[in-house]
């Protein structure tokens, strides 16, 4: 988050919209730079499918040896962490923009 922050330079942008004599302003949080968010979630689903791909590899092991569960599980983790960081990084620009707009 800190490296998007960094890097991407999250901006407050506004969509003007003109009809007749109204004009709609809509605010809306952008980043000067968007290719580096999509290069971070490309390199996150990139370590996902990595994961997976070793999860199906290591699945006929004799079960002394075994650790496709614990792969499996520490995938499923890391992937709702992301999900729960995107949320609370949307989270976080929604609250520092409204304040700057007040």
């Amino acid at each position: 988050m800190v490296a998007l922050t960094v890097i991407g330079q999250p901006h407050k942008s506004a969509i003007v919209t003109t009809v007749s004599n109204e004009t709609t302003y809509d605010i809306e949080c952008s980043f000067i730079y968007p290719q580096f968010q999509t290069a971070l979630f490309a390199v996150e689903a990139a370590i996902l499918l990595a994961g997976a791909r070793l999860c199906w590899a290591v699945k006929d092991v004799p079960d002394a040896v075994n650790e496709s569960k614990f792969i499996a599980i520490g995938e499923l983790i890391f992937f709702l962490f992301l999900i729960f960081n995107v949320m609370l990084f949307y989270l976080f620009l929604f609250i520092c923009f409204s304040f700057l707009s007040i």
